[in-house]
């Protein structure tokens, strides 16, 4: 698992409100991105919210918290 040191999409809200629209389909664009790629896999996440979704300084986000993920191939 990588470690990303950036914040979570939860705490970027709180601290600077509500996002662009431009901002939003970036990042939108991106988790759904990373949910096609899972489900590719055979996983299943269980779990996407603003606080499992880490930004990267940069705009790259990345997904966490699979603790409640399953894998659908088993």
């Amino acid at each position: 698992m990588e470690y990303v040191s950036e914040r979570s999409l939860s705490h970027v809200v709180a601290d600077y409100g509500p996002l662009e629209e431009v901002t939003v389909k970036l990042y939108l664009r991106q988790v759904l991105e990373a949910v096609a790629y899972m489900h590719r896999k055979g996983i299943v996440h269980r779990d996407i919210k603003a606080s499992n979704v880490l930004v990267g300084g940069d705009g790259q986000i990345k997904l966490s918290d699979f603790g409640c993920a399953t894998n659908s191939n088993s």
